[in-house]
């Protein structure tokens, strides 16, 4: 799954989902290995990134923030995005290629899209990303790694975390 949040910073984004600290670390998409409680954040454009497990933004947290959450399933063959403007703009989920939801005003890019044969697939979700974020999705981008829980602080020369 990720979440894209328009105008804020990754600390700000963060915060969105819950009680995520920067851990130091940094990874890019290619070679990251998720950990539960893991969250890759990064900057492009003026988008903050989410990357991770289960993400989603409470309702009513973003009364003036743009926010696009994604989900990417391809083992159960699960699609979908929501995309927020204040309030839901727009849902759009399929699961097992049927459509289980589809609320809101539909988005220009469903229309202009080019569904294959085989139904909905990451390449839609992906297209979505790109009309709404302006962002080309980039695997090699490097991300922060966030974690829930205790957070990270410098001591003396190194990185520790509190437990």
């Amino acid at each position: 799954m990720a979440v894209f949040v328009e105008g804020t910073s990754p600390e700000e984004a963060a915060a969105l989902l819950g009680p995520l600290h920067p851990t130091g670390e940094h990874s890019n998409l290619e070679m990251a290995e998720l950990d539960p409680g893991e969250v890759f954040v990064g900057t492009k454009g003026a988008w903050t990134q989410l990357w991770g497990g289960a993400l989603s933004v409470p309702d009513g947290v973003t009364p003036h923030t743009r926010v696009l959450e994604t989900v990417f399933g391809s083992t159960a063959s699960v699609w979908g995005f929501t995309l927020h403007d204040g309030e839901h703009v727009r849902r759009w989920m399929s699961i097992e290629g049927a459509v289980s939801q589809d609320e809101g005003t539909p988005l220009a890019i469903e229309s202009r899209y080019r569904m294959p044969d085989w139904g909905v697939d990451e390449d839609f979700i992906f297209a979505v990303i790109r009309d709404v974020t302006g962002i080309e999705f980039d695997p090699g981008m490097v991300l922060e790694i966030y974690r829930e829980g205790a957070e990270h602080r410098t001591h003396g020369r190194g990185w520790f975390r509190r437990r």
